[in-house]
């Protein structure tokens, strides 16, 4: 399936998915904290990527509002310490009918950095709490496979209510 518009990949780390998402979007930005990350993933992106990468600071971002048709986020949540922050920011980039995808790990695996610690996983209902807004609603929960799961929000109320109306 191909869609159309913008992918933000926040938190890009070494861009699997950013670059991975190319193929299903017309254009795709990688967004990290570390400036020593986004050095390295312009050094290293391969030749046919179009891909843009841009530091975040504070959870706050350069990019223009209502930019984002889809905010990615993979194993972050853990991360975030200002998490009524990082949600102002998310609704700031999403579009009108964007949508934020989230994947998380349902235990430790040995895909994570050895930097995480057990403590670091974020369950479903735990990410439901920290996700909690009055603007950003919740769509569905997708079982990836036996060690990851992922959940989609959009701040489009009439989205989420034919998503609820199907459920």
């Amino acid at each position: 399936r191909r869609y159309k518009g913008t992918f933000i990949d926040f938190g890009c780390a070494d861009g699997y998915f950013t670059f991975t998402s190319e193929s299903y979007f017309n254009h795709v930005i990688g967004v990290d904290v570390s400036i020593t990350t986004i050095n390295e993933l312009l050094k290293t992106k391969p030749e046919h990527s179009e891909a843009k990468f841009i530091r975040s600071h504070n959870y706050f971002t350069a990019l223009p509002d209502s930019s984002a048709d889809v905010i990615f986020m993979s194993h972050l949540l853990h991360k975030i310490t200002d998490m009524k922050q990082f949600i102002k920011e998310i609704k700031r980039l999403l579009k009108e009918d964007g949508e934020l995808w989230i994947l998380e790990p349902k235990h430790i695996i040995n895909t994570i950095s050895q930097n995480d610690e057990p403590n670091n996983i974020i369950t479903q209902n735990e990410l439901m709490t920290r996700l909690k807004d009055d603007e950003l609603h919740f769509l569905k929960h997708v079982d990836i496979d036996e060690n990851y799961y992922g959940a989609k929000f959009t701040k489009n109320e009439d989205l989420f209510m034919r998503f609820y109306r199907q459920t």
